[in-house]
């Protein structure tokens, strides 16, 4: 045990001092062993951050467009309906118009009537 002699105390400060270098030595070997290993089996390649910037700017373009595109669609349908109603109430306002002079002129021709069959009778000789 000539090994065991050559020790230091246990509870002596050089002692400790060497089990905690001891520790940093493993602790390093075994980080530098860990970034051998990852460097050879390759790591997942992350795609750059400008590459990303410029996919979400090109979304984000695309996206504006869809919106745009969708409420200039909206706003003309909401035109659209404006122009079918108006449309609608001028044609039925002419079309009140026509039934109002179809109206007055039968109105006209039903009380001329009856003196033209008054006078048609007369003349034929069925009124006397």
């Amino acid at each position: 045990m000539i090994f065991a002699e050559a020790l230091p105390d246990p509870n002596s400060y050089a002692a400790i001092g060497w089990f905690v270098v001891i520790i940093a030595a493993i602790a390093f070997g075994l980080n530098q062993g860990l970034e051998l290993v990852g460097r050879a089996r390759g790591k997942a390649q992350q795609p750059p951050n400008g590459e990303l910037s410029q996919n979400l700017k090109q979304l984000n373009h695309r996206v504006r467009q869809i919106e745009d595109w969708r409420d200039g669609l909206l706003n003309k349908l909401d035109d659209d309906k404006e122009e079918i109603k108006a449309s609608g109430e001028a044609r039925c306002q002419r079309i009140e118009a026509h039934v109002e002079d179809v109206r007055r002129e039968l109105d006209a021709k039903l009380s001329a009537m009856p003196s033209e069959i008054i006078t048609l009778l007369r003349n034929t000789g069925a009124l006397r």
